[in-house]
């Protein structure tokens, strides 16, 4: 169960493109956000994502439950960049066919803008 857990961090964390010769794996949230702060529905967004990669390379995991949080007090100076805020992700999820359920995955993104 240990290596679902990487398995599927792996996946929420990586985009599309960053695997070499598999253009289409991950969860591609970096792209999301990019546009965090004109998007209102980030966590259903967010969710989506997840749950179509999670379908198409992990269909033994079940999703439970997804939230997130964002906090925006990271200012650093950062001159060119502007400030930075953080968003973590907490992903419940089971594995019915080893009988395994309400697992946790946290992550944390990092969005400068």
């Amino acid at each position: 169960i240990s290596q679902i857990d990487d398995n599927l961090k792996n996946l929420i964390l990586t985009n599309k493109g960053d695997r070499l010769g598999n253009y289409s794996y991950g969860a591609d949230l970096k792209r999301l956000t990019t546009e965090l702060s004109s998007t209102d529905n980030f966590d259903s967004r967010a969710m989506s994502k997840i749950s179509d990669a999670v379908k198409k390379y992990m269909p033994y995991v079940e999703l439970d439950s997804f939230q997130s949080s964002t906090d925006k007090s990271i200012d650093r100076d950062l001159s060119e960049q502007g400030s930075i805020t953080k968003i973590d992700l907490v992903v419940r999820y089971g594995v019915p066919q080893l009988k395994v359920s309400g697992r946790v995955i946290s992550v944390s993104l990092y969005c400068v803008g």
